[in-house]
């Protein structure tokens, strides 16, 4: 059996969500049998396991794979190591795709043997709106180190197929553990490829949750996993891929990029809400790791770079406005509700 594509759907409290992701995917344009969809249960406690072995019952070409709880980036690892197509998409189980979408994004993939095909996305939000996300990317064939170079990075693992033997051949997982997961993720597998290219359509469907979310969340021990996971993002890219000042190699490049992601990791710790002695701590650990170092080369739009240039390279000014922050907040505090909590 030629499987083309293998779907990889980490599974885990969806049940809300899974049999629209799942059937989402069996509404194509291919024959069943020319792909896969490995689900890995990724030990949800919920009814989302009794749902995917209800569609097993009509659908042949769902594999699922149980697991202990182990984190999207486990999940997804797990996937790769069971998936047998020629190509990988990584489908988040709380959103979908469009229909019949498969037989033009293969038919690009396999004419042209791309190692990876990215595409567009779709936000859909709960009230029924819809946006289209527009980035800049290559009208051609490109080199992983071109597109670095060139054009907006794509940091969603959903946003693109890639060929398996990439993973395989090159030991390239997700780092497990962490939140943003995606973020080197993309830079290791950009590194191994000799042509990408990019669809200019919008086949994924990703749904915006209206409740809570990490970034908007109060609950201070997923603001200190999200700022301990840039610092295992920054320090794992900075030390595989030294700061070099050869324009011509990746490593350049992928630390151009590094500094993008210290001006998103500073402005984490500066806006998110923790307590201002913990914010200080984490000031001195961004110092360690030289997340303070931003190479005003990479791609931070204008305002972006006038924010780093008269606060985000002098730790000191930063520091001030950690404290200038909070004591708005406790301001804030004190006007709407009578006291500060």
């Amino acid at each position: 059996m030629n499987i083309r594509i293998s779907f990889i759907i980490p599974v885990f409290n969806v049940e809300k969500y899974i049999e629209r992701c799942i059937l989402s995917i069996e509404n194509q344009d291919i024959p069943r049998d020319e792909y896969e969809l490995i689900v890995v249960n990724d030990g949800t406690p919920d009814n989302s396991i009794s749902i995917i072995r209800q569609l097993q019952l009509q659908y042949s070409n769902i594999r699922l794979v149980n697991k202990k709880n182990g984190g999207l980036s486990s999940a997804r690892n797990v996937g790769i190591k069971h998936a047998s197509g020629k190509y990988i998409w990584f489908i988040d189980s709380d959103d979908y795709i469009d229909s019949n979408v498969l037989q033009q994004i293969l038919k690009k993939a396999y004419s042209e043997d791309l190692d990876v095909l990215g595409f567009g996305n779709k936000d859909i939000y709960p009230d029924g709106t819809t946006f289209y996300a527009y980035t800049h990317k290559p009208e051609g064939t490109v080199t992983g180190k071109e597109f670095l170079q060139y054009y907006e990075l794509s940091v969603s693992a959903w946003s693109f197929i890639a060929k398996r033997e990439l993973y395989i051949e090159h030991g390239i997982q997700f780092t497990e553990g962490i939140y943003h997961e995606d973020y080197d993720f993309i830079i290791y597998l950009y590194e191994h490829c000799e042509r990408i290219a990019y669809m200019r359509i919008y086949p994924y469907n990703y749904v915006v949750k209206s409740e809570g979310t990490i970034t908007t969340s109060k609950n201070f021990s997923h603001v200190r996993k999200r700022l301990d996971s840039w610092i295992s993002i920054i320090s794992n890219i900075k030390s595989k891929y030294h700061n070099v000042t050869d324009s011509f190699s990746y490593s350049y490049y992928a630390t151009l990029w590094c500094s993008v992601y210290q001006f998103h990791a500073l402005s984490a710790l500066l806006l998110l809400d923790l307590p201002l002695k913990e914010k200080k701590e984490y000031v001195h650990k961004f110092q360690e790791i030289g997340c303070f170092s931003i190479d005003l080369n990479c791609s931070l739009n204008t305002r972006r770079k006038l924010i780093v240039l008269l606060v985000y390279k002098h730790p000191f000014v930063y520091h001030i406005c950690l404290v200038v922050k909070k004591g708005l907040n406790v301001l804030s505090c004190v006007l709407k509700r009578g006291k500060c909590l």
